[in-house]
């Protein structure tokens, strides 16, 4: 079983890739999938669209599939809470891969990563290119980048920035000791004699390098501790999100924030010393 987290630095969702993928492995190689999407959810209104099992109309309909959008509901890091009780739910399942496509993360906001096996980055062409390759944050922690749209008028511009982000990585200490990021083009239109030309940026060839890096990681011994790795990521995440629930239930009886407003706003207190007032109760009452 692959666990694989496909997510974009800059909050550009690419599902052609999710779909070529999904139906490569359940068409050729005769694998279920599971995609799990974070939808992102309205600051004001809280509502998502949950729209990707549009976008994905082929797989969505696959009986080798499952489509499940999840609205992000405000929470960081790509991710929503059950993300990790779900992956479990659809291996018990008998699914061979599961795919977690983020909301769009960016620099810090990557707690997905610590629950996958694998991360696929996705970078569009002609958007910064080498710089946005050298910043630290996302792309350090990506294992396979991946530029999309490697086809048509765009296919100079998507060559060009894989050229610049193999020159940029190399910049980058390596995230393992038994793998270096590969950069590769990826395109799903090419046909024909052009898929002949195209045959390095093709979704197989994309599914080569995952394959490869899982076979790096077992032969290395590396595959195990990772594993180890996501339960304590999910542990960790469990423990923070149930202590702000309890925290924001145990303020809800004492009368909230609203309570001490007063006291902030007159100056005669500081929100830091409002905060450890509030978490000295709390932990007075566990």
């Amino acid at each position: 079983m692959l666990r694989s987290l496909v997510g974009s630095e800059m909050c550009i969702r690419d599902r052609s890739f999710i779909e070529a993928l999904g139906n490569l492995l359940t068409d050729d190689i005769g694998l279920r999938v599971a995609v799990l999407a974070v939808d992102p959810s309205s600051a004001r209104t809280g509502g998502s669209i949950l729209g990707d099992k549009t976008r994905m109309p082929r797989l969505s309909v696959n009986p080798m599939a499952f489509v499940r959008p999840s609205p992000s509901r405000g929470e960081s890091g790509g991710i929503v809470r059950h993300t990790f009780e779900t992956i479990g739910l659809v291996e018990a399942g008998g699914f061979d891969v599961v795919i977690v496509e983020t909301v769009g993360v960016g620099q810090g906001e990557l707690d997905a990563e610590g629950m996958v096996d694998l991360f696929v980055l996705l970078h569009p062409p002609g958007s910064g290119d080498e710089l946005q390759g050298i910043k630290r944050g996302v792309m350090e922690m990506a294992d396979v980048v991946l530029v999309t749209k490697c086809d048509g008028h765009l296919q100079k511009a998507a060559r060009h920035a894989v050229s610049d982000l193999r020159r940029a990585l190399q910049l980058h200490r390596p995230k393992h000791n038994f793998w270096k990021p590969k950069v590769v083009g990826h395109t799903t239109q090419a046909t024909g004699e052009e898929m002949a030309d195209n045959k390095g940026e093709s979704t197989q060839a994309a599914w080569d390098l995952m394959r490869q890096f899982q076979q790096a990681s077992k032969d290395s011994g590396s595959w195990s501790a990772r594993r180890r790795q996501q339960l304590h990521a999910w542990l960790l995440h469990e423990l923070r999100c149930g202590a702000t629930d309890r925290l924001e239930r145990h303020l809800a009886r004492e009368g909230g924030v609203e309570a001490v407003m007063p006291k902030l706003v007159d100056g005669t207190t500081s929100p830091r010393e409002v905060v450890e007032e509030m978490l000295d109760g709390f932990c007075r009452q566990i």
